[in-house]
């Protein structure tokens, strides 16, 4: 009752503070007393870009301290654009906007408040967010549409490489050992590798099309298929230097993710089974390199979003919708640790709501709902509350509102909805709409 009391009064002062966002204002945050790491936002400072184009040459923003203040950034409602997507790479934001007469990519560092446009050449209307290919490529961004990969410079923004290929735009291409690995064609049915020359090294075919973004540790890369509505999913491993497949399991279950330990000695990926006569969520732990099963967890209800691993402890976090249907449902809104060896619960925390559902992995780009940072596990559920756990022992530390976030935003016939996971780089939480986003500081 406590936690609840402190809960509503921080939101009711959230969403009054951003309704007048237009002056400056001072308040001290609620917390519960027993988080340490906690929301606030002691001043308040708008920057709009009604005022100010978001479009044309490369300014500098008004000297902000970003420690100290509440920033939000508004897409200029004259101009009919709106965000495709939010991506972070460092600490500059990405932001791919899409209008009928083509597209255009901002990257905003969020120190300097500095920022760089850059357009895409031809009029396509879906394109992938830009993003770090891989780990070994850490200067390199991809930006793919369904017809081109184009490789920049991320210190610079500098066009590097324009490859015309055809490839799956749901699924992001991967850079390893400066080749690009990707998924062939309108629902890839295999993964390509090819130089930077357009030159094809190999072609590995699937036993479905790809759905969901591929999980890469070093040259080792595991994805999940589909084929019909109750059949033929299958979870598959391979081989990125000649791209042989090293195991391949069909599972009958929707694949919604998979990720790795800290050594990729075992990995974890979430499926959901269907059929006419039940609905299950699994959560199957493998040898990485054989596909063999250590341990499964399965229960009634649904899983669709990919599990997460804690790199220090190992633990294995998930999280489970209650499924509503008498004969095929069941299930708990909830969220689930796991010792990464064993399987065995360590904690269960329930949801008053489900989770929020993700974007149709067959026609969309995944996001996801579930994300472990700064030692604070957060979960998004479908009413756009943000509750953020303790990953030690599962209590609820806080739950954000983050309906007056999007009220900022929303004009008459222009309604404002998140596009991706609110996510904190450095000691800002991040929340990301089509319209625009916030920025706030976490201590």
């Amino acid at each position: 009752m406590f936690f609840n009391r402190l809960n509503g009064k921080f939101q009711f002062i959230l969403f009054y503070l951003l309704l007048i966002a237009q002056s400056t204002v001072g308040y001290d945050i609620v917390k519960n007393e027993s988080s340490s790491n906690f929301l606030t936002t002691p001043e308040i400072t708008t920057w709009d870009t009604d005022k100010t184009s978001f479009y044309g040459q490369f300014i500098e923003s008004p000297a902000i301290d970003n420690s100290e203040d509440f920033l939000v950034w508004k897409v200029n409602r004259g101009m009919g654009y709106i965000i495709k997507s939010a991506t972070i790479i460092k600490n500059s934001v990405y932001l791919t906007f899409q209008h009928s007469h083509g597209n255009d990519v901002v990257c905003i560092n969020l120190d300097s408040l500095t920022r760089k446009n850059f357009k895409i050449p031809e009029e396509i209307i879906n394109f992938s967010s830009p993003f770090f290919a891989s780990s070994d490529k850490q200067d390199k961004i991809l930006l793919s549409t369904s017809k081109r990969i184009r490789i920049f410079d991320q210190y610079h923004l500098e066009m590097e490489n324009n490859l015309k290929v055809s490839l799956d735009c749901r699924i992001r291409p991967i850079l390893f050992e400066n080749n690009l690995v990707f998924a062939e064609g309108y629902r890839g049915w295999s993964m390509v590798r090819i130089d930077l020359d357009g030159n094809k090294i190999w072609e590995c075919k699937l036993p479905g099309y790809v759905m969901s973004n591929p999980s890469v540790y070093g040259s080792l890369m595991i994805i999940q298929t589909r084929q019909g509505s109750y059949g033929g999913q299958a979870t598959t491993a391979i081989n990125l230097n000649n791209g042989k497949i090293l195991w391949s399991e069909t599972t009958d279950a929707y694949g919604y993710g998979v990720c790795f330990d800290d050594d990729a000695y075992y990995c974890f990926e979430s499926d959901q089974f269907l059929c006419p006569q039940k609905t299950e969520a699994w959560i199957i732990c493998r040898m990485a390199n054989t596909g063999e099963r250590k341990w499964e967890h399965i229960q009634r209800g649904g899983i669709q979003h990919r599990p997460v691993v804690d790199q220090n402890s190992n633990n294995v976090y998930a999280v489970f919708n209650k499924i509503a249907d008498r004969k095929r449902g069941g299930g708990e809104n909830e969220v689930i640790c796991f010792k990464g060896d064993t399987g065995d619960i360590c904690w269960r925390s329930k949801l008053t709501n489900p989770v929020k559902e993700p974007p149709s992995p067959s026609y969309e780009e995944y996001w996801p709902a579930l994300r472990l940072q700064n030692n604070m596990l957060m979960v998004l559920d479908e009413e756009d509350v943000l509750h953020f756990f303790d990953p030690k022992n599962g209590d609820l530390l806080l739950s954000l509102d983050l309906t007056p976030v999007k009220q900022i935003f929303s004009v008459p016939r222009r309604e404002a909805v998140l596009i991706d996971m609110p996510l904190i780089i450095k000691d800002k939480l991040l929340v990301f709409t089509n319209l625009g986003f916030v920025s706030y500081p976490i201590k």
